[in-house]
């Protein structure tokens, strides 16, 4: 008896050490040598290097799997724990404890390792391309209309179902290879040379419902992609989680570097994704430069039916899932943003742009200083480098 207890006890002694260590590293988190050049360039790269190439081995998501296992056991065990319990049998609701405890905090550690520091590196600035100028009017309304025009006409161009619907021109693992290579396009050291091919999440109506469409998952070195996912998200989706996997864990920019990705991209279907899911940044800079009016009164129209529509379907598919279930999950997903550094939670998957008014106090004209967000500077630069060509 007294070796049963003494298992049990070196389990719990483990387990304290591992919580002791989580702790300690989560203090170390803000020190910014520690979170860039330690853990995210180092010890994390060199983990989801090594944890990719073993996971890439297999077709399926082997976070999937593991997910769906520990689901199983922890069914299992409870019903187990509860008869021991009935029982009275304590000692092995206290081993199964203990190791249930254990196992957590392990899964726990090696994220912390591998992916929190990730969210306290140095800002992405200068890692991307982006524009430092502010355009004239004249130049902003050129290029509205010039990112317009390619947007609806990409409309046109894309293939579809017998319903109307926008349906990916590729296989799911044709198009996975595909944005890997779109991806070597970030070739500043900032982000981790490896890139990970995206895997599907068969369970994606699971992921659906909770408000989840895909996870970068570090421990496990892979990006993963939920099946429900309609087709005008599939690669921004994925640029997005292989942007977590490459070492850039906040969300806003994850979104930034997924807009950049697939709005310059050569391949359009990969474009009409980067429009539908940030065009409304390219519209907005004719808010910020206070012109909107002037467009509505000319009559100007920024979408073309079918632009709507694809958008409606996406909005439909999504809004099949029950909203009480969605609210649960963006609640833990917020949470943890918060706990991991990101004070704006799950707002801070909106990037936008925003404006100084200075009205001065002794009169005088108003001034506006146009802040524009990091995916309008980057769609600067990529029009003032056609411009230029």
């Amino acid at each position: 008896m007294a070796r049963k207890h003494k298992y049990v006890v070196k389990l719990l002694v483990a387990s304290g050490g591992m919580l002791a260590l989580i702790l300690v590293l989560t203090l170390l988190k803000s020190v910014n040598f520690l979170s860039e050049s330690v853990f995210t360039r180092g010890i994390s790269r060199a983990y989801i290097f090594v944890a990719g190439h073993i996971t890439g081995l297999f077709p399926f998501s082997v976070f999937e799997i593991l997910v769906g296992t520990a689901i199983i056991l922890a069914l299992v065990s409870i019903v187990k724990w509860s008869i021991y319990l009935k029982r009275k049998q304590f000692y092995k609701v206290a081993r199964g404890l203990s190791r249930a405890l254990t196992v957590l905090l392990t899964v726990i550690l090696v994220y912390t390792a591998t992916a929190s520091f990730s969210y306290y590196r140095s800002d992405i600035t200068g890692h991307v391309p982006m524009s430092s100028e502010k355009p004239d009017l004249k130049t902003v309304m050129e290029m509205v209309d010039y990112y317009t025009r390619d947007y609806n006409a990409l409309a046109e161009k894309m293939s579809r179902d017998e319903n109307g619907n926008v349906v990916c021109p590729y296989t799911f693992n044709e198009l996975a290879i595909i944005m890997q290579e779109e991806m070597q396009r970030l070739d500043s050291d900032y982000f981790n040379p490896y890139t990970p091919r995206p895997k599907k999440i068969i369970a994606g109506d699971i992921m659906g419902a909770f408000g989840t469409l895909g996870i970068s998952f570090q421990p496990t070195g892979e990006a993963n992609i939920g099946s429900q996912t309609v087709a005008i998200d599939l690669p921004s989706l994925m640029a997005h989680e292989l942007t977590h996997s490459k070492g850039v864990m906040r969300e806003n920019d994850a979104v930034f570097v997924a807009a950049y990705i697939t709005l310059t991209s050569d391949n359009d279907y990969i474009r009409y994704s980067g429009y539908c899911n940030n065009f409304y940044n390219i519209k907005e800079m004719l808010y910020l430069n206070d012109i909107m009016v002037d467009y509505a009164k000319e009559g100007y129209t920024f979408a073309s039916p079918l632009t709507n529509f694809d958008l409606t379907y996406r909005f439909e598919s999504y809004a099949k899932y029950p909203d009480v279930i969605d609210k649960v999950g963006t609640f833990f997903n917020n949470l943890y943003l918060k706990t991991s550094g990101v004070e704006e939670g799950t707002d801070s998957y909106t990037v936008v742009g925003d404006v100084t008014v200075i009205k001065p106090p002794q009169g005088g004209e108003t001034q506006r200083i146009i802040h524009y967000s990091t995916i309008q500077k980057s769609v600067i630069f990529h029009y003032e480098t056609m411009s230029e060509k």
